[in-house]
């Protein structure tokens, strides 16, 4: 509480320090300069006593001015504030990558140990350094380095349904994400399940009694017998398994091209908000089912820093709001909701229920506020997911000069 004052004193000191100092340099702005007033014929005593009297007090309010701006910058010192990083942050924000394709892949290749397939975290801030990768952490303070993407990790804020509904114009919704609505699996669903499982399971063992012999039949029997209240015991301590085994059974009317179509817009999310918050890729394999390469992230190891929680949560709900962007509502973030709870398990801070849904709505802004502020990159990446490129490939075809 004592430090806290303290900082604030000094905070305040200091602007008033600097009203100071701007008020005062206002003045003098207002003095008319000595060669250019008019002489008279005659000065009275009087008008040279005045106009002494006010050079003077001028004089002194400027020594008074410049020593407040020495009093100013010291203070300024104390805060660790740097005038000039604002400036620094505006330069490094407009200023893009000059690589062509060929240059940032063979720049990319040089850093990219064998065993990797991608250059680490610290290879890509050594690029970063000289200029030739413009968005990589670009959602992430470093330093006296501020954020140039539109968010930034370090920073999350109170967000609610309505909040996400209203910024994202109407676009992202529990619906839409595939956490709530019609997507989700009802009370009178799993009375439905039931009901056929029951059904299926009294079939069989009259079918098994009937035609099978006298003691295969009983087992069979017996063993059907058993379904119903497996089901009804998984139903009891697990009913997420149930609920996905019912999903899995509805049909989405999705063909085949449909659906590499939507892992890659899923993919590319994840890829884009990823790379801007800073994680380096664990690993980037094709999926067989789809054709589609699927990424992953790296993560610190043991408990999560509260940077760490807000980067990963921005990339768990990525490719849900691509999904929700491109085809209205999403139907593969289940297991990304899944990862989501494990990371804020391991945060160092501990997380509420409360605390864990505000994060993950402001989670679904933040990435929806990056795929919209980096569009071209995002079509780019989805072309590149397309075409099954490798991952160096995919960092060409957001950061490379068009």
């Amino acid at each position: 509480m004592i430090a806290f004052v303290h900082r604030r004193r000094v905070a305040v000191t200091l602007a008033a320090a600097t009203a100071a100092v701007i008020c005062l340099d206002g003045i003098s702005a207002f003095v008319v300069p000595a060669s250019t007033r008019r002489p008279h014929a005659s000065p009275s005593a009087s008008a040279v006593r005045m106009s002494t009297s006010a050079d003077d007090e001028v004089a002194a309010l400027m020594a008074a001015a410049a020593k407040m701006r020495e009093e100013a910058k010291q203070l300024a010192e104390d805060l660790g504030y740097d005038p000039g990083a604002d400036a620094s942050a505006a330069e490094q924000a407009v200023e893009r990558n000059a690589l062509g394709a060929a240059e940032l892949a063979s720049v990319l290749a040089q850093k990219t140990s064998p065993e990797r397939v991608v250059p680490t975290g610290v290879g890509l801030d050594e690029i970063a350094e000289t200029g030739a990768l413009s968005l990589w952490g670009a959602a992430v303070s470093r330093g006296n380095r501020r954020p140039t993407a539109p968010i930034s990790v370090s920073d999350p804020f109170a967000c609610s349904l309505q909040d996400l509904e209203s910024r994202s114009t109407g676009k992202l919704t529990a619906e839409s994400l595939g956490i709530g609505g019609e997507m989700d699996v009802s009370l009178d669903d799993f009375k439905d399940a039931t009901v056929i499982v029951v059904a299926v399971a009294s079939v069989l063992a009259v079918a098994a009694l009937a035609f099978l012999p006298e003691n295969v039949g009983a087992t069979v029997c017996y063993f059907c017998a058993l379904i119903p209240i497996i089901w009804i015991g998984v139903g009891s301590t697990a009913p997420g398994a149930l609920a996905g085994l019912i999903q899995a059974s509805r049909s989405d009317g999705e063909g085949a091209e449909e659906r590499k179509e939507r892992v890659c817009h899923h993919e590319a999310g994840h890829m884009l908000c990823g790379y801007l918050c800073g994680l380096p890729v664990r690993s980037y394999s094709v999926d067989e089912a789809t054709g589609v390469p699927c990424v992953e992230f790296e993560s610190a190891r043991g408990d999560l820093s509260s940077n760490d929680v807000n980067a990963l949560t921005v990339v768990a709900l990525s490719g849900s709001v691509a999904e929700a962007l491109k085809y209205g509502t999403a139907k593969g973030g289940d297991n990304d909701l899944m990862e989501l709870q494990n990371c804020f398990r391991r945060s160092d801070e501990f997380m509420g229920d409360a605390v864990q849904r505000d994060r993950t709505r402001w989670g679904a802004l933040a990435a929806f506020m990056l795929i919209k502020e980096y569009r071209q990159e995002y079509d780019n990446l989805v072309k590149a997911f397309r075409a099954g490129k490798e991952v160096n490939e995919c960092i060409v075809a957001m950061e490379a000069k068009p």
